[in-house]
């Protein structure tokens, strides 16, 4: 980076640091972790409690780029009480999940497995 200013490598440093903090404030499983918390029988979402020895099964579902990665944020809160689940997610978006199903499917052209997945 020879010949260049060093207010304009702080600016760059600044840009960087600030896109960066940017990108993890909208990755989806963060965002999702950061509105759930458990303690104990208690899940509280965004500071709302609710009692889990009032459900029977927790059921989770989910569809879009991001909700494989926001289904892995509520297992590792909820793990032992979800009962099962699943997310629909573009193909090339799906982890690995414990509980919850992952189905890849077509976007935004819905495609026959974005049907079977629905069904």
């Amino acid at each position: 980076m020879a010949g260049r200013s060093p207010t304009l490598l702080r600016l760059r440093r600044h840009a960087r640091t600030i896109f960066d903090a940017a990108v993890a404030a909208a990755d989806p499983e963060r965002a999702v972790q950061s509105c759930l918390e458990r303690r104990q029988d208690t899940l509280w979402v965004n500071g709302a409690p609710f009692d889990l020895r009032a459900y029977d099964r927790v059921i989770v579902v989910g569809a879009g780029k991001g909700s494989a990665a926001m289904a892995r944020a509520v297992e590792k809160r909820l793990g032992d009480r979800i009962s099962g689940g699943l997310v629909i997610v573009k193909y090339g978006y799906a982890v690995p999940l414990s509980v919850v199903a992952v189905h890849e499917a077509g976007h935004p052209i819905p495609d026959p497995a974005g049907l079977a997945g629905a069904q």
